[in-house]
């Protein structure tokens, strides 16, 4: 990571009066920027506290990010995420005509379209203000580092929080770890890439103690999905020189392992609830799909069933009358913009991270094993969670999208020197 000369560590008086016109400019438009992001990200980390004071916050935060990424961010954006926003937007007004809805799904509310929708009309603005986060922050620029130090804070204290205090969110996994990452939520998801890269990134220790750090994520963590993106960090940290690999290895085993699982979802579901109810909530968004003609439900609709009937018991996920049944996703992002936005919406979205992954496995030059890392954990995120559509996870999945957008735009640049080791 390079420092730059004109953004010093130092904010004294004396050094302030021998800053040129042109680096006072510099400094000042720096603090703005990282003033104009320090909202977004406060509200991100502590989404999970805050969610009861409505819509207008999180509408605050939205905002601020897509503006900064319109202002800031335009070389970063992604024709692809653009294409896909437009798309949205024709299906967004179908969905309040009501045309989209013909009886192939349980209900059908107005009320859940902005929530359902929002992601996929801002995720382009959002990526590419991320995007420029990192962008400064790679280059050294000081009020961005002290702002990044800032989140993770914030991230802390608010993981730090919920290991005193366990919330309904988290239950007893909150008593059960501390600095590893819970769930693959926003306050995790940024505080993790945050802690792995500056262990990955500090000068002058060992090897050993890097993988020390790492390993103390990993055994505190409590569930799956973030075991299995923390042992992977592990994995490539023991075998760097194969890390492009690994990653191609972990990639094609999550397109193909909910094919194949498919078969033996019942059996699936017996060991492990947990990820077998997810195949069947795969399978029913497909068949919808499917019984649409290929052009997808829209918004508004529910994608899981309230009830499913597994043999061995009948599993209630919501009663059909709950009102946030409607809200539920179908815990895969892919599947999610295949059943509301039909083949195009989801061609959109796949080839967009498809394009980020096989750019990542493929190798440029200054590839490190933090953006194979990235990678799975965003491919992790993306295929077992509400990645996207959820509020809860939108920030953190965008974080690491725009992560991998800048590293791929700075490539494209001749940019790509190695930043982490």
């Amino acid at each position: 990571m390079r420092l730059q000369d004109d953004a010093p560590e130092r904010w004294g008086d004396n050094f302030r009066s021998q800053l040129t016109p042109s680096q006072r400019v510099r400094r000042n438009e720096a603090v703005n920027q990282a003033l104009w992001l320090l909202l977004p990200f406060a509200y991100a980390c502590l989404f999970s506290y805050i969610r009861n004071l409505g819509t207008v916050p999180l509408l605050i935060a939205l905002g601020m990010l897509a503006s900064f990424g319109m202002v800031y961010g335009r070389q970063y954006f992604q024709k692809p995420l653009m294409i896909f926003s437009c798309l949205a937007v024709i299906y967004i007004g179908l969905s309040y005509l009501g045309i989209m809805d013909r009886g192939i799904t349980l209900m059908f509310s107005r009320e859940a379209i902005p929530q359902q929708s929002a992601y996929a009309v801002i995720m382009p603005f959002v990526v590419a203000a991320f995007a420029v986060y990192h962008e400064k922050v790679e280059e050294g620029n000081a009020v961005f580092l002290r702002l990044e130090t800032v989140v993770f804070i914030i991230a802390c204290a608010a993981k730090l929080y919920d290991f005193i205090y366990p919330t309904a969110y988290y239950g007893q996994e909150a008593e059960r770890q501390f600095a590893g990452i819970a769930q693959l939520v926003n306050t995790m998801m940024i505080m993790a890439f945050i802690f792995v890269r500056r262990i990955l990134q500090v000068e002058n220790i060992s090897w050993f103690l890097r993988f020390f750090c790492a390993l103390i994520l990993l055994i505190t963590s409590s569930s799956a999905q973030a075991g299995i993106v923390l042992f992977l960090l592990l994995v490539l940290m023991i075998l760097p020189e194969l890390s492009l690999r690994i990653t191609f290895l972990f990639l094609c085993f999550f397109v193909i392992a909910p094919i194949v699982g498919a078969a033996f979802a019942q059996s699936i579901w017996r060991l492990d609830p947990n990820t077998g109810i997810r195949l069947f909530f795969w399978h029913d968004a497909v068949k919808r799909w499917w019984e649409s003609g290929g052009v997808g439900v829209g918004f508004g609709t529910e994608t899981i069933r309230p009830i499913y009937d597994l043999n061995a018991a009948d599993v209630t996920i919501l009663t059909i009358d709950d009102p946030g049944f409607i809200y539920v996703g179908s815990h895969n992002a892919f599947v999610d913009a295949l059943y509301r936005m039909g083949v195009l919406g989801f061609l959109l979205l796949s080839g967009f991270i498809l394009r980020l992954f096989v750019r990542v496995v493929r190798g440029f030059r200054g590839n490190t094993i933090f953006d194979c890392w990235v990678t799975c954990a965003l491919v992790t995120n993306l295929m077992v969670n509400v990645g996207l559509a959820s509020i809860n996870l939108f920030f953190g999945s965008a974080f690491l999208i725009g992560w991998l957008v800048y590293r791929i735009t700075q490539a494209d640049a001749g940019n790509d020197a190695a930043f982490i080791p």
